[in-house]
């Protein structure tokens, strides 16, 4: 049961820890007009400018919901 646990929260830490790199790909294949033609950095700095912090993990909860049982098997 503790191996389980053990991988179900490893994880949703990795899934956390790229979580930023995922919305950014996301944003590029959706071609989001304000992100259009800049480069990965710039992208990271507008999403912050335009929108906080917390908009590198939009969607995260529910992809964790997904990934730890996943990872956890």
């Amino acid at each position: 049961m503790g191996l389980l646990f053990a991988g179900g929260m490893a994880g949703a830490i990795s899934r956390t820890a790229t979580s930023p790199f995922e919305v950014v790909r996301i944003r590029f294949q959706t071609g989001i007009a304000a992100y259009k033609g800049a480069g990965i950095l710039e992208s990271f700095r507008l999403m912050y400018i335009y929108e906080g912090w917390r908009s590198f993990f939009k969607g995260n909860f529910v992809n964790i919901l997904k990934r730890a049982p996943f990872s956890a098997i």
